[in-house]
């Protein structure tokens, strides 16, 4: 006569299971889940990201529960991220200041002319 004995090992608690970041371990008979914590959503790849509502537009990410815009995009007026031209070029922020200041200057002689010729 024999005995089976289904004797369940709890990965969890023998920390022996491997879970994702952002996720919990949840054992089971025989084996064990990974949950993932409140606030974060399974990927089809298994790991866990983060959820914001609304849901984040393209070129932005979640933080927090909130949309930011990735590195070399800025929130135009539509609260959309869009590119932002002068950052993503590689363009120092002294080079940036100057082309601003010239067109800015060069903007000024244009109107001086229109006014007074």
């Amino acid at each position: 006569m024999s005995f089976l004995f289904n004797i369940d090992i709890d990965e969890c608690k023998e920390n022996t299971y491997d879970c994702p970041k952002f996720s919990r371990c949840k054992n089971r008979n025989g084996s064990y889940d990974c949950l993932c914590k409140d606030g974060y959503r399974k990927e089809s790849d298994g790991t866990c990201s983060e959820i914001c509502f609304p849901e984040c537009e393209e070129n932005s990410y979640c933080l927090r529960g909130n949309c930011l815009c990735r590195r070399g995009f800025h929130l135009g007026p539509d609260l959309t991220c869009q590119l932002d031209l002068l950052r993503s070029s590689g363009v120092s922020f002294h080079s940036r200041v100057l082309f601003l200041i010239t067109t800015l200057l060069w903007s000024l002689v244009l109107l001086w002319l229109v006014v007074f010729f």
